[in-house]
């Protein structure tokens, strides 16, 4: 079964879902997602835990399991977003290059696009 857990942040309510003690989506509560049963399972109460101390500035990474599906050009593309320095940026231009497939420019916009994994796999790392 999947399950989810509404954790609420100083910008705003948060969206955190898993399956099989692994989460499959962590992003705000605007962004579109199938929802699931509302549950309070161990592994979603650690996911809120990560996700307040972020947001208190007391955690820079996660150590939660994920379980998200995704081609091959898009686990290049989520490697090289996480290898990104907390507190640092990088543009599309500048992540496809680093995967070497500077042609790939759409598939890194699109690829982040669609990311449901915001903290964990950041869209750009930022202070």
């Amino acid at each position: 079964m999947m399950y989810e857990k509404i954790i609420e942040t100083p910008i705003g309510p948060w969206v955190v879902q898993t399956l099989e003690r692994k989460i499959t989506w962590l992003a705000p509560i605007e962004m579109p997602r199938e929802k699931k049963i509302p549950k309070n399972l161990a592994i979603l109460q650690l996911a809120e835990q990560q996700v307040r101390d972020y947001f208190a500035g007391e955690r820079m990474d996660f150590e939660l399991s994920s379980a998200f599906e995704v081609t091959d050009i898009q686990a290049d593309i989520f490697e090289a977003i996480m290898l990104i320095p907390y507190g640092e940026t990088r543009t599309i231009q500048q992540v496809a290059a680093f995967i070497d497939k500077p042609e790939a420019v759409y598939a890194v916009k699109r690829a982040l696009l669609h990311n449901g994994l915001w903290l964990i796999v950041p869209s750009s790392r930022r202070r």
